[in-house]
């Protein structure tokens, strides 16, 4: 299988929910992350168990790639000189939410 022009050569922070990727010579389906395993599925095909991989296995396989996208991405910009403000305590628990918020959308 040759990997289109157009498909992102991407690491984990590109996955998303929904996309479809190149990897180990067919198309799948991202299904669900958990912890470090991605849960990929067959498109189309709903009775088969899916494929649980590793995401660094995954991510660094030579054939992977994005091949398209389900829906656009949330940004979530860093307001780190809003933040100054605050306590230190603080300023520290709310960028451990922000990255936590950022895994779920992502």
């Amino acid at each position: 299988m040759t990997v289109p022009d157009d498909a992102v050569r991407a690491g984990a922070d590109t996955l998303a929910l929904g996309d479809t990727i190149a990897f180990s010579g067919t198309h799948w389906l991202v299904t669900a992350f958990h912890g470090p395993r991605i849960f990929l599925t067959a498109p189309g095909d709903t009775t088969a168990e899916p494929l649980i991989i590793l995401q660094p296995v995954l991510t660094s396989a030579k054939d992977f790639a994005v091949l398209s996208r389900e829906a656009p991405r949330t940004v979530v910009a860093h307001r780190g000189h809003e933040l100054k403000a605050l306590p230190a305590a603080l300023r520290r628990e709310v960028i451990r939410w922000e990255r936590i918020v950022k895994e779920v959308l992502h």
